[in-house]
């Protein structure tokens, strides 16, 4: 058991080293080796180790998914960064830099209201952090723009049908080929509009502190 512990510690301090030099990729591979020294199964739980094992362990573990929720947030794969911010909360739900890290992955995933809640259960945690108030900040400003950008498109879609639907009644043959013609540009118009949310995103989601 020692054993095992001491080379998931000396895994994770490799993996720190090539953080540092901007090798995200092999730190990653450094980290995933490490949590594997570290990975008993609930039966050895039970019947070979201790709670205060367990403990050990958590804490072990807990730096480590940490870690890699930063490598990957680096690297722009937000669905594992966010995974592994989830399985260090479970280990510590009050853990600052996970919600951290979560809320920008969610944010990037567009998960808007997922990203709000962790920065809000986070600056109840620390009212002065000043990195999180600014991502909530960004978030919220996101929010406000999709939102309006959504509302244009569906009022202009709904004032276009009232506008077939009247001219139908005149003269329903041109109504049908004008509903046609609309319909496809209704469709252009959303695809526009999930290009633009995109780079909203982009643009006002970079993060600033990556706490480490």
């Amino acid at each position: 058991y020692e054993q095992r512990v001491e080379h998931a510690k000396s895994r994770r301090v490799e993996g720190n080293e090539l953080f540092k030099q901007n090798e995200y990729n092999q730190a990653i591979n450094r980290y995933i080796r490490a949590l594997y020294h570290v990975d008993f199964d609930e039966l050895q739980f039970q019947f070979e180790l201790m709670d205060k094992h367990r403990e050990e362990i958590e804490q072990v573990r807990l730096p480590i998914y940490l870690n890699l929720a930063i490598c990957h947030l680096k690297l722009e794969q937000y669905d594992e960064a966010a995974d592994n911010c989830t399985k260090a909360l479970k280990i510590d739900k009050v853990n600052v830099k996970a919600l951290f890290r979560r809320a920008q992955a969610q944010a990037k995933r567009g998960f808007i209201d997922e990203a709000r809640s962790d920065l809000v259960q986070l600056l109840k945690l620390e009212p002065g952090n000043q990195a999180a108030r600014a991502e909530l900040r960004m978030v919220q400003e996101l929010d406000k723009r999709s939102t309006a950008a959504e509302k244009q498109i569906w009022s202009n879609a709904f004032a276009k049908i009232a506008k077939e639907a009247e001219a139908e009644k005149e003269s329903p043959i041109a109504a049908q080929v004008e509903r046609h013609d609309s319909a496809q540009g209704f469709l252009e118009k959303m695809t526009t509009y999930i290009v633009n949310v995109i780079s909203v995103v982009e643009r006002y989601l970079n993060p600033l502190n990556w706490l480490r």
